[in-house]
């Protein structure tokens, strides 16, 4: 395989770039976040990544964006938390969204973090429902992320959502 240096020495050398998939290359979020300040505004110009449609996410035509459904599952690895970084500044450009459940897509702590923070920091932002951690058809339980973000949130109910680390971060 590629080394990090070599990958980010090729994706900086091209002029215009649409198509961007890093899955399996065991790069971390340092690499991801250095990447995505080196290409500037460049990286705007995709249309893909790491198997996501960001084009449908930055136009808002996305409502729901389900990677971790069988349909929607993003190949072997997931996105991983340089997708999920990429994604994120995406993201802060999006006010259609409403669902985003990127579970089981290997987005490390890092990445769930950087899609917290630009769901938060979007003004924008309808995002609703957050994995398992939504209102929803579970009476009671879940967050409304909308209120959230408005801190209007009184009571929080997460028994039985089946979250884990990387979806609470």
């Amino acid at each position: 395989s590629l080394s990090p240096y070599a990958i980010f020495s090729l994706v900086l050398s091209l002029q215009t770039i649409t198509y961007l998939d890093l899955r399996g290359n065991n790069l971390d979020a340092n690499f991801g976040w250095k990447l995505i300040k080196a290409m500037k505004k460049k990286y705007l110009n995709l249309v893909h990544c790491n198997g996501v449609n960001v084009q449908a996410i930055k136009d808002n035509q996305v409502t729901t964006l389900r990677l971790s459904n069988f349909e929607g599952h993003c190949g072997l690895y997931g996105i991983e938390v340089v997708g999920a970084i990429f994604l994120a500044h995406f993201l802060r450009l999006n006010s259609s969204l409403e669902t985003l459940c990127f579970r089981r897509n290997d987005v490390q702590k890092d990445g769930a973090k950087a899609l917290a923070q630009s769901l938060i920091g979007n003004p924008n932002c309808k995002v609703k429902r957050v994995n398992t951690m939504g209102k929803g058809r579970r009476k009671g339980r879940g967050i409304d992320f909308s209120q959230f973000r408005l801190s209007n949130i009184k009571i929080c109910n997460l028994s039985d959502c089946l979250i884990d680390d990387d979806d609470f971060v």
